[in-house]
């Protein structure tokens, strides 16, 4: 399969990357600089360019049959758009290039604490956090409403660590008493379940 990895050089995305190419895909990582990834592979290309730019974009979307987003911002003080503001062009460049699956990571404050509210809007949920967690549910609204086949895993803690491939999956919800997932566990599932494809239009709480 032939995939396109936004974030490729974040914790996740390097994850992803390493894992995609274990798997035998052909792996685009879209990055702002190529030596901000360092490895290589016979099926890996680094491409440029600035996930805020929609004809770059569209243009480095364009051949492949799957997108992973693993994008992210963090000022714990100020609002942040980058993953909205991207995910919008990455849809846009999806939808002009005839790309239906989107597999991405969000914040876990995006999942349900209860059948109303989320969990970004409970009182123990890390203020530090707000601003991330409000920007995840921007994306998780454009891609409820993109009408491609997309999937929002949204893990909590993310300790670095490479997967062991046995976690907890929960639809809409944090998995109960979940203590955190690795990045290599959160890249596994976003490549497993590319394959399996059993989490359409959900998004998918995971943890150990």
């Amino acid at each position: 399969m032939k995939v396109i990895i936004f974030g490729a050089t974040g914790r996740v995305g390097n994850q992803l990357v390493l894992q995609a190419l274990v798997k035998k895909h052909t792996v685009t990582a879209f990055l702002r600089k190529a030596d901000d990834l360092p490895f290589a592979s016979e099926n890996l290309v680094k491409l440029e360019g600035n996930v805020l730019d929609e004809e770059t974009v569209m243009h480095a979307v364009a051949g492949h049959d799957a997108v992973l987003v693993s994008l992210g911002d963090f000022k714990p003080d100020e609002e942040v758009t980058l993953m909205s503001e991207g995910a919008k062009n990455i849809l846009w460049a999806m939808k002009q290039n005839g790309i239906k699956r989107i597999i991405g990571v969000g914040n876990s404050g995006i999942l349900q604490h209860d059948e109303i509210e989320l969990r970004k809007n409970q009182e123990d949920f890390p203020s530090y956090l707000q601003h991330v967690a409000e920007d995840h549910l921007r994306v998780f609204m454009r891609f409820q409403k993109s009408e491609l086949d997309w999937t929002i895993v949204c893990p909590n803690n993310i300790p670095d660590g490479g997967a062991t491939g046995v976690y907890r999956i929960r639809k809409n919800y944090p998995p109960k008493h979940g203590i955190g997932i690795r990045t290599g566990d959160v890249a596994h599932f976003m490549l497993r379940e590319l394959e399996e494809k059993k989490f359409f239009h959900t998004r998918v709480g995971i943890a150990y």
